[in-house]
């Protein structure tokens, strides 16, 4: 797939395409996030997930992230029959 999934050291996890990468940054386009339902679980096995597309929050961000590498504990790169790019797909 085309697809990485980006693990950042404050648990935040962003899926996207990887266009560019060096010792310092990493550029991912096509950028979505996971937002955990709010209906009150504790358990993670309980959340509803919800995937959104960066660039429909508030103050308005474009669909392309930097990322600074010191905060990327690790990346990987999505199967295509991954839930996380059938959903991304499905949202076409």
């Amino acid at each position: 797939s085309e697809y990485y999934a980006v693990f950042l050291d404050n648990t935040q996890v962003y899926f996207g395409k990887l266009v560019s990468n060096s010792n310092d940054m990493m550029t991912l386009t096509d950028v979505y996030y996971l937002q955990a339902g709010a209906d009150g679980s504790t358990q993670l096995n309980d959340q509803r997930f919800t995937l959104i597309k960066l660039g429909q929050e508030l103050h308005g961000p474009t669909s392309d992230m930097m990322i600074n590498m010191d905060h990327v504990v690790f990346y990987e790169n999505l199967r295509a029959d991954s839930k996380v790019v059938e959903s991304i797909k499905g949202q076409r």
